[in-house]
């Protein structure tokens, strides 16, 4: 995933990128399988309880497909809640406010998304993010998958990134994403915290533009930057990170 050059594959190549227990071992966890959000939620408890945190962010992540699957806002919500607050106990609060923003935009008036809200924000006081850009952002794609923006920033003002983007599809649980796509290059500087990507021999019409702020990043999208059908990259990005790198490992996503 290091080359210079726009690479897309769909589901087939999918499925030799990320075989079984790499790209989505989040959808596999090593213990019972739950087949509903409900039963899903239940065993995240269970594992949460018993002292597996990792395991317990596992389920509650299949808890998020099941309950987008089915469209259900109320189990939505508790999916986001139960991973925000695993993530506040296992003291990765950034990811944990990630998830906690995904229940404030459906309630945000609910008394228990603004507790678990007030918690992850008091453990945050002390992040610093300077304006420049650069580390990690991340943007959510839906069935617990995020889209990436991963920046190293250059002397020149410009960026080195990586831009990674997913489309969940029906068969998500079984082969994750049903399209994907990536852009890594050089994005020079235009004005004031804004970058430019101007495609490639590939991609020549592609045009990616970034502007960065202390707590995040906004994308622009225009052309054909070679992703799958029916997948955008543009919007807003929440920061994650200062990792400084311009590729993410998945343990920089939520």
């Amino acid at each position: 995933m290091k080359s210079r050059a726009i690479r897309v594959t769909v589901l087939v190549a999918i499925r030799l990128l990320f075989p079984a227990g790499h790209y989505y071992a989040k959808s596999s966890p090593q213990g019972p399988e739950c087949s509903d959000s409900v039963r899903c939620a239940e065993m995240a408890s269970t594992s949460l309880k018993s002292g597996d945190i990792n395991l317990a962010i596992d389920y509650s992540k299949l808890q998020v497909g099941y309950a987008e699957d089915a469209n259900n806002v109320a189990d939505e919500e508790a999916a986001y809640e139960s991973l925000a607050s695993t993530y506040g106990t296992k003291h990765d609060y950034l990811r944990g406010l990630a998830w906690i923003d995904l229940a404030l935009r459906l309630d945000p008036g609910d008394p228990a998304v603004q507790k678990i809200l007030q918690k992850l924000t008091h453990a945050t006081q002390g992040v610093q993010w300077p304006a420049q850009g650069g580390g990690t952002y991340a943007q959510y794609a839906g069935r617990a998958m995020w889209n990436s923006l991963c920046a190293s920033a250059k002397s020149n003002g410009g960026v080195h990134f990586t831009l990674t983007a997913y489309r969940p599809g029906k068969a998500w649980r079984e082969y994750g994403p049903a399209s994907y796509g990536e852009v890594t290059g050089d994005a020079t500087r235009t004005a004031n915290n804004q970058v430019q990507y101007d495609g490639n021999a590939d991609f020549p019409d592609c045009r990616i533009g970034v502007t960065f702020s202390a707590n995040g990043a906004v994308l622009s999208q225009e052309g054909d930057c070679g992703f799958g059908y029916g997948l955008k990259a543009a919007g807003p990005y929440e920061r994650l990170s200062l990792n400084g790198r311009y590729d993410c490992a998945e343990t920089d996503l939520p």
